[in-house]
This record gives structure tokens, C-alpha cells and sequence, in this order.
């Protein structure tokens, strides 16, 4: 329950000005994605408790980890923008959930799972889309539990795709990096370690959010000064 708030409905008289509102957000890409569900679903909860009246931020601060920190930065630049544009404090936020949605759909990709087929077998059924190849791993699955079922196949076929070949819009195919202080690099395990450049993740960040972020807050009267700050590492 919000502070200022008794038996979940708002009480302005409980409401101290210089009462401010923080949202932290983890980092790791799978959690920062499903932060940005979290984030619309307390956009519109704490948007409906306020009244029409009210011109305050959603979030007076917003602090963020790795992934967090991009979620953290794409929705304050967008607060942050709009304010210079003119906008009221409340209208700023407005457009802020469908920028951080359009990052993640951006960012998001389905690698072609036609192209895999389990190693043992050269005779596994040809499939042409995504819902044909996990239901056959799903009737071979119900023959034999030795067989993954299709989401687990799925999961791991993803992960491996990345592995290979990058993840667009997030980082490269990886590259090999020889270190030969050890002379081991002739048998397994080596020394060889494999490289993904991320500049492709950086270029993503960039589309979606408005540099330099430099906000100010002042609890006081002047609201020019009331922009929601960022705390990212």
C-alpha cells in the first residue's frame, strides 16, 4: 500500500509534500523484461489513485541494476524529454510504458527453430514453423520421458542459437580469442575463450532513450525543478 493511503484508497490529508516515491529495478535481461509489465501495471494503479487536480511525477525516483538500468534510463529520458517540451509533470509520463514496451519488442527475437533437429536422429519428422517443431517434440515426449518435452526444447535450442550466432539488436555471433601463455590450446579444454561484442545492445538503448539524462528534484514549490531522478550502477 502507497504511503498516504488507508484501506487501499487514497487520503490527501495523510499526504506529506515532500513524500516521494521510488521504484527499484533489478538487473538480468529475463527480469528487466518482466519488469516492464511490473512497471505498466503500477503506472496506471498509482496514475488512477491520483486526482485530476494532482500534477505530480508517477516515480520520484527511479534507481536500477544492469538491465534495470536500461529500463531506468528509457523511461526517465522519456519523462525528462517531454518535460522540456513543455509538458505538464503527469503529462510527461504519458507514452512512457509504449517506449519501454517498443525497447523490449525491439530487443526481442524467435530464432528459427526448423533448423534444429536432435543430433541421433537424421530421420526426425520435417516441420516448417515453431508450433509444428514443439508439438513433435511433445509426441516424442509422451512416448519416452527421456525425450525433452517442447518447451524445454524450446529453452535450450534458444540458448544455443544465441550462443552461436548472437542475438540481433543485442550482441554478435561470437568471436574466438587465443591467449597462448599456456600452450594448451590443442586439446579440450583450452585456453580459447569466445567473444560477443554488445555494441549492437548499445545502439538499442540509444534508439529509445534521449542522452545526456541530467534531471534535478525539489520538493518545494517550483515544479520546473521536479523531474524524476535516476540511480543506475
Amino acid at each position: 500500500m502507497l504511503k498516504g493511503q488507508k484501506n487501499g484508497k487514497r487520503n490527501n490529508s495523510d499526504v506529506d509534500s515532500t513524500d516521494q516515491r521510488a521504484l527499484v529495478l533489478q538487473g538480468g535481461g529475463a527480469l528487466a523484461a518482466y519488469e516492464a509489465g511490473v512497471y505498466g501495471a503500477l503506472y496506471f494503479w498509482i496514475k488512477k489513485d491520483f486526482l485530476v487536480k494532482d500534477d505530480k511525477n508517477i516515480f520520484d525516483i527511479i534507481g536500477g541494476t544492469s538491465g534495470g538500468a536500461i529500463n531506468a534510463a528509457i523511461i526517465v529520458s522519456h519523462v525528462q524529454h517531454r518535460r522540456n517540451q513543455g509538458f505538464s509533470i503527469i503529462e510527461s509520463w504519458q507514452g512512457s510504458l509504449k517506449k519501454l514496451l517498443d525497447f523490449w519488442n525491439h530487443a526481442s527475437s524467435t530464432p528459427d527453430f526448423t533448423i534444429w533437429c536432435p543430433f541421433y536422429s537424421f530421420f526426425w519428422p520435417l516441420y516448417g514453423d515453431e508450433k509444428s517443431w514443439i508439438s513433435v517434440w511433445n509426441e516424442a515426449n509422451r512416448a519416452t520421458t527421456r525425450i525433452a518435452a517442447g518447451e524445454a526444447a524450446r529453452r535450450y535450442y534458444s540458448t544455443k542459437e544465441y550462443l552461436y550466432y548472437g542475438a540481433p539488436n543485442v550482441f554478435s555471433s561470437p568471436s574466438a580469442e587465443y591467449d597462448g601463455k599456456f600452450f594448451d590450446n590443442f586439446f579440450v579444454p583450452t585456453n580459447i575463450w569466445q567473444h560477443y561484442n554488445n555494441e549492437e545492445l548499445r545502439k538499442s538503448i540509444e534508439k529509445y532513450t534521449v542522452f545526456p539524462i541530467a534531471t534535478t528534484y525539489d520538493g518545494g514549490s517550483d515544479k520546473e525543478k521536479q523531474q524524476p531522478q535516476i540511480i543506475s550502477s
